[in-house]
């Protein structure tokens, strides 16, 4: 497959194998051992200032623009999810921030979007 041209983004079409983190095939489930291994190291080398835990999920806030800082990690599922959500709101909103969520393949739930 040839390389994109000079200042041309390359698209998905162009790479050899598909982004099993970001962009498995049609039915192809990513990798989420890896997926959940590289969130896990991640939130370790970049830690926030302030963490709340909320059943599975983790809330972070930072000072600076960190979307990963200043975001919901919603590693395992929650039991309560609309006490979650409201928990969500009151953290977000002591920091002066708009709740985010970080998404990725290992969201739970899946269908919270």
């Amino acid at each position: 497959m040839a390389d994109p041209k000079p200042n041309q983004t390359a698209t998905p079409a162009d790479r050899a194998t598909p982004d099993a983190l970001t962009a498995p095939g049609a039915g192809e489930p990513a990798d989420l051992p890896l997926v959940r291994d590289l969130e896990e190291r991640s939130h370790r080398a970049w830690v926030p200032l302030r963490t709340e835990a909320v059943g599975g999920w983790l809330l972070r806030s930072s000072a600076g623009a960190s979307r990963r800082g200043n975001s919901v990690w919603a590693r395992r599922p929650v039991s309560d999810l609309p006490a979650a959500m409201a928990a969500v709101e009151r953290f977000y909103a002591a920091a002066g921030i708009p709740p985010t969520f970080q998404i990725s393949p290992a969201f739970a739930p899946a269908d919270l979007r």
